[in-house]
């Protein structure tokens, strides 16, 4: 009997500090998206980027649409047969959310944050839900949406609930997710893209088999390319997905190997490093993403 009782502590012991693992790994990730803690930036033209968050949440938040009645959350965004504004939308939300979560411990707003909660329960009912047929880009529903939202799902874990974040990764596997980490035609970004949210799917949800799944089909690109899609020994256009996948994955069965790091390191070391200054990229490197105008060189840096 005593045996049994002290095997029964031990589980649930076990559990408890499996729990915590699983906590620690979802706030690393959301330290990371908010560049705070281990993962702050001295560079002094970081708090710029921050500040122009800042000013964009504050203008997202005044100009919303509210109410259930709504039929769009933001009026520059409102076709959604166009299905780039469905991401623009959840890139809104996932602004606001960042931004928040910055200030929860200071200054942060309580009717800002269930303005954001409201608008990801509006957006699961009318932007993207299990069910709907993909229209117009298959890159919106299977990649650009699912980023924001499980973004928003790690920075807003607490406040959304479990129950929410299951219904996100659920949707997000309808449209996404593990299911197209064997389809040959994801490579190079498009793979490292579907990988990584099929993992952040695995952090969120504490699936160790598709977390072992996403880094699997991640470490496809891990290798050097003459041509197509992959690693050039003169630089790789994928380097933030695979630079996330490095911190979501880290003390699990899926972290990347010291040889994997030493890949990635070399790129940085002779591909970013020298087109690097002050901590902005140089615009002569930058291909089509100079023609965004949201996309500076400190951005991009």
């Amino acid at each position: 009997i005593r045996a049994s009782a002290s095997a029964g502590v031990e589980e649930k012991r076990g559990g408890m500090m499996e729990k915590q693992e699983w906590k620690k790994r979802k706030e690393r990730y959301a330290m990371f998206l908010t560049e705070t803690g281990a993962f702050s930036c001295p560079y002094p033209w970081h708090e710029e980027v921050r500040l122009e968050e800042e000013k964009k949440a504050a203008d997202l938040f005044l100009r919303m649409r509210r109410g259930r009645e709504r039929s769009f959350l933001w009026e520059e965004s409102a076709d959604f047969s166009r299905s780039q504004y469905r991401t623009e939308v959840y890139q809104n939300i996932r602004t606001m959310a960042l931004v928040w979560k910055r200030k929860k411990n200071g200054e942060g707003d309580p009717s800002f944050l269930s303005d954001v909660i409201e608008a990801i329960d509006w957006m699961g009912e009318h932007g993207y839900q299990k069910g709907m047929e993909r229209t117009d880009n298959w890159w919106d529903w299977q990649i650009g949406v699912p980023l924001a939202l499980l973004d928003c799902c790690f920075l807003l874990r607490e406040e959304l609930g479990e129950e929410r974040i299951r219904k996100a990764c659920e949707t997000v596997e309808y449209f996404s997710g593990r299911q197209t980490l064997t389809n040959p035609i994801f490579t190079g970004a498009n793979l490292v893209w579907t990988a990584m949210i099929s993992a952040m799917c695995g952090i969120l949800c504490e699936d160790m088999q598709e977390i072992a799944e996403a880094k699997q089909a991640a470490k496809k690109e891990l290798h050097f390319v003459e041509e197509g899609d992959g690693f050039y020994r003169d630089g790789i256009s994928f380097l933030d997905q695979m630079s996330r996948m490095m911190v979501l994955l880290s003390g699990t069965q899926g972290a990347f190997t010291r040889e994997e790091y030493g890949m990635i390191c070399y790129f940085l070391e002779h591909s970013f490093f020298p087109v690097t200054v002050d901590g902005q990229v140089m615009d002569m490197v930058c291909g089509r993403e100079i023609s965004r105008h949201f996309m500076k060189g400190n951005q991009a840096g």
